[in-house]
């Protein structure tokens, strides 16, 4: 599902002529579809892996970062060459690709966790009671450590991904070619991959609070935007280690 809306809501973007019709399909619809495809992998990963869980999510999410290496610089050269619109047509295979590759998983792979029946089974009297209504698992923020994740991600997404999105104009503002300036994308590709299986490894020891390496990893990428400036040594830095 989440594929398929990323390639309609790129095509629609294609064809856009507002800035206000983009905001729904791009900003709306491939928004909502990358979210799909985000949380589903980690939910995917989780009925193949159980004790190495950590490492498998931080090779799966070093993907991401390893498309870094080429996209940079490709959309930048279909961008010259064929324009924003045909830029959009083409990113749409991409995802044509993923909705092939997800045909791979196997939905009824068995767990190997024990599951006590009657901790999540429903009594006749209780599916009654239940039925038509629309369940809130409130208990989850119950969990204070939960609670927290919950809320610094959020409040982190809103600036996390800025400078990256405009990290091209903002080294064009500053004299630099953009076919280059979007080369810098590739230390971003390169570092993001490593500290992704880096991390996983890490948080498969029990010594190692999983919390903390994120925390780090978030207080590394906001220190490293606060220190972008018109030096070319930075500006390399800030790619090597914001993401």
């Amino acid at each position: 599902m989440g594929g398929i809306l990323c390639i309609a809501g790129l095509l629609a973007t294609s064809f856009a002529k507002s800035p206000a019709v983009m905001h729904f399909t791009y900003g709306l619809i491939c928004g909502m579809a990358a979210c799909f495809i985000y949380n589903s992998y980690y939910l995917v990963v989780g009925t193949y892996f159980k004790q190495t869980l950590s490492l498998a999510v931080g090779i799966t999410t070093s993907g991401s970062g390893a498309a870094f290496l080429y996209t940079g610089p490709l959309l930048q050269a279909l961008l010259d060459a064929f324009g924003w619109r045909n830029t959009f047509r083409v990113m749409k295979a991409t995802f044509a690709l993923v909705c092939i590759l997800s045909l791979n998983f196997n939905p009824n792979v068995e767990t190997t966790s024990e599951v006590d029946v009657e901790s999540v089974t429903l009594d006749v009297e209780q599916k009654v009671e239940t039925k038509g209504r629309i369940t809130f698992y409130g208990s989850v923020w119950t969990f204070p450590v939960y609670t927290f994740v919950v809320i610094s991600i959020t409040v982190g997404s809103f600036g996390m991904f800025i400078p990256i999105i405009n990290l091209v104009k903002y080294y064009e503002d500053l004299g630099i070619k953009a076919q280059s300036a979007s080369r810098l994308l590739i230390f971003i590709g390169i570092t993001s991959s490593l500290a992704r299986i880096l991390s996983g490894k890490l948080c498969e020891n029990p010594k190692i609070n999983p919390v903390f390496v994120y925390q780090s990893s978030l207080f590394t990428g906001g220190v490293s935007a606060l220190l972008l400036s018109s030096k070319i040594q930075r500006m390399t830095a800030f790619p090597a280690i914001s993401h």
